[in-house]
């Protein structure tokens, strides 16, 4: 019989803005997810260092706003 162990998943979202490289910029949200602090960690500052964002704020799913556009 085998025992699978699961570890706990540590996510975390961000509302991260970037420069566009036209003087402009543009906002979006990510989310990451690891089985370990140290690599989410690591995970959101080479995400940070690779696409140059240029802000960046920790947010809850409840603080995201969704546009019902089905009687549209």
């Amino acid at each position: 019989m085998e025992v699978k162990m699961t570890q706990p998943i540590h996510s975390a979202m961000y509302r991260m803005t970037y420069n566009t490289g036209a003087g402009s910029t543009f906002t979006t949200v990510v989310n990451f997810a690891s089985h370990s602090e140290a690599d989410l960690e690591l995970q959101v500052t080479g995400h940070c260092r690779k696409y140059g964002a240029v802000g960046m704020d920790l947010i809850e799913p409840s603080d995201l706003e969704f546009e019902d556009l089905a009687d549209d």
